[in-house]
């Protein structure tokens, strides 16, 4: 049994005369000899388009509309489906299928595991928020049948979809297919999905049946393609309510606070979700400009990711701001760009590393490894007030003493800090570009240190000669780590000297 199928096309063109309405199907007919020089065109369009109908048995026409311009029509015959065969493909659902679908929505719940259903899935678990979906997988594990694909809402409150993912990847029930339900309209695609690889892919909400079986057939056309995690032993409890399994490497920032500045949603999300899970305290900001505020709000914050090239306020703009602010934390920049050139303007601005986008797990833990030395010194070069400054200063800076040794000449001893400032300056980034290698030259290391320490003790900076020498004493010993921490520890009191030398100058 047949029927016909109409389409029709409204076009809100030129239009065309009825007179001339029957011609418009002839090759290389123009209703307007100008329209090719106007508009363009062969006049071959509507003749293909007869022809093709023609071979599939139907009729074209078109008639004016009434609104102006004109309406085109075609009809083709077809057969009608025999509805009592409308599932014509069987899905081969394998044995041991067992799905969970994560939504905060009781109504998209129930569509979905209805849909799951009509497609012969038999084993299905419904969750309504992170939380349970995590605990119904390790009682799943824990029961011996675990879950072999799970349907994750992207937007739910408290947990969303992303930060379960993340969790689901970093735990060892991770051995299933993860796909991400979406509103549509706010994915970019594949390319998020390969830049976090937490998720085998997505599906669009609300989510339609044709989809959901070309996605499952896919899903069991093909062998499961998460890795299973190799086992843990001495997991640590969790620490917060947040969670309910972590990455076995959760201390390495724990009890530090870390402020995420960074203005890509995506972005700041992945890198969030991993330092909650190495165990820290995230604040975040979406431009320079709340970067710097949230530093004056929360001046204990250990460590700041800055992106570079945010609205409002850049990374750079706000780094200079808040070291200002005499901030003497550790900011790190983040940026695509892996200059070095670049890298070396960014010290200068105060900047002390540089995190490669696109962001990596893997980096981002050995960041926090590579500053954990210095973050774990004491708490003694926080940021000061004009009147702690006065008081550190003989520890600092024996000014006294360096006066002596100039013999109370005020312009000698300004020349001589002037001088001592820049010098140091400089040797410090040489030492930050030797860090910076993977193969360390000690040697050099040792020089440049043994210069700081004597330059130091010859202006009466008796702390940064001190230091100078721990890390005089690091190089010879290749401690690469105490290199660092003491490196990190000189640039942070010579930073306050520079202040203290500014006071000084302009009071003489």
């Amino acid at each position: 049994m047949n029927g016909d199928m109409y389409f029709e096309v409204s076009d809100s063109g030129i239009g065309i005369p009825v007179e001339q309405q029957p011609l418009v199907f002839n090759k290389y007919y123009q209703v307007d000899a100008s329209t090719t020089r106007r508009f363009g065109g062969t006049g071959l369009g509507l003749s293909i388009c007869k022809n093709l109908v023609d071979i599939m048995g139907g009729k074209i026409g078109v008639r004016s509309n009434p609104t102006g311009g004109s309406i085109f029509w075609f009809t083709i015959p077809l057969q009608l489906a025999n509805l009592g065969n409308e599932k014509r493909f069987k899905l081969e659902v394998p044995a041991g299928t067992k799905i969970l679908v994560v939504d905060d929505r009781e109504v998209a719940l129930r569509s979905m595991t209805e849909k799951l259903m009509s497609l012969g899935i038999r084993d299905i678990e419904p969750a309504t928020n992170g939380h349970e979906a995590l605990a119904k997988l390790k009682a799943a594990s824990d029961a011996g049948a675990p879950f072999t694909i799970a349907f994750i809402d992207m937007v739910m409150p408290g947990m969303d979809g992303w930060r379960l993912g993340a969790e689901i990847n970093s735990s060892k029930y991770n051995n299933m297919k993860l796909y991400l339900m979406v509103p549509e309209g706010q994915m970019g695609g594949e390319a998020k999905m390969k830049l976090l690889n937490w998720f085998n892919g997505y599906v669009y909400k609300p989510v339609k049946i044709n989809p959901l079986l070309n996605t499952l057939i896919e899903i069991f056309t093909s062998p499961l393609d998460l890795p299973p995690a190799e086992e843990e032993k001495n997991i640590p409890a969790p620490k917060n309510s947040e969670s309910t399994m972590v990455f076995s490497d959760a201390s390495v920032a724990a009890g530090k606070k870390i402020l995420v500045a960074e203005d890509h949603p995506v972005n700041r999300k992945i890198i969030e979700t991993f330092l909650i899970h190495y165990g820290a305290t995230v604040f975040s900001a979406e431009n320079g400009e709340e970067a710097v505020q949230k530093i004056d709000d929360h001046p204990d914050i250990d460590l700041i990711f800055m992106d570079i090239l945010m609205p409002v306020k850049s990374g750079l703009d706000a780094t200079v701001e808040i070291r200002r602010k005499n901030y003497n934390g550790i900011i790190i920049a983040c940026t695509a760009n892996n200059d070095k050139d670049d890298f070396v303007q960014y010290r200068k601005q105060g900047i002390n590393d540089i995190l490669v986008k696109p962001f990596k797990r893997e980096s981002i833990k050995q960041m926090l490894e590579k500053w954990n030395a210095v973050l774990l010194l004491p708490k003694a070069k926080n940021i000061l007030s004009l009147t702690n400054v006065k008081n550190r200063a003989g520890d600092l800076w024996d000014v006294a003493d360096f006066m002596d040794t100039v013999g109370d000449d005020r312009t000698l001893a300004n020349n001589l800090m002037g001088m001592y400032l820049d010098g140091t300056e400089k040797t410090l980034e040489k030492i930050g570009e030797e860090l910076e290698k993977e193969n360390l030259d000690f040697d050099a290391l040792e020089k440049y240190a043994h210069t700081l320490k004597g330059s130091s003790a010859s202006v009466s900076a008796k702390k940064l000669a001190e230091i100078a020498k721990t890390m005089d004493e690091a190089s010879k010993v290749c401690d690469r780590v105490a290199i660092e921490a003491a490196r990190m520890d000189f640039a942070i009191d010579f930073m306050e000297l520079r202040n203290l030398v500014k006071k000084w100058s302009a009071s003489i």
